[in-house]
């Protein structure tokens, strides 16, 4: 979901997704987006041990195949409503973030100059 909504920001600011700057050029890789999504990753980390220690969330909602943890179907949309409020509530702080870090890549600004997001 965080990729997703990050993916929206930067192309509304109609950055090149492909072309990140930690993330090298790769087959069909949206390297820029997995280079912003790092600074946002607390917040779903901090929703989701929020959630399990609220019992929102729980591992009876997965199933182990393969040696790989899976989310039942039927839970998907409830991980979802939760993620996709933490992340709505920070609307403004990403948006922000991303219009800051395009203001600095356009104006060749020195690295020091780019956005740090802050959670708190």
């Amino acid at each position: 979901m965080l990729f997703n909504y990050m993916e929206c920001f930067l192309r509304m600011f109609g950055f090149d997704l492909y072309v990140g700057v930690y993330h090298r050029l790769w087959f069909k890789r949206k390297s820029l987006v997995c280079d912003l999504i790092e600074p946002f990753r607390c917040i779903i980390d901090h929703t989701t041990l929020l959630a399990f220690n609220r019992k929102q969330f729980s591992e009876k909602d997965f199933t182990l195949i393969k040696q790989e943890y899976r989310l039942k179907y039927e839970k998907c949309s409830d991980y979802y409503r939760v993620f996709y409020d933490a992340l709505i509530e920070r609307k403004s702080d990403v948006f922000k973030y991303v219009q800051h870090y395009y203001r600095c890549f356009m104006g060749c600004k020195s690295t020091q100059e780019y956005p740090i997001f802050e959670f708190k």
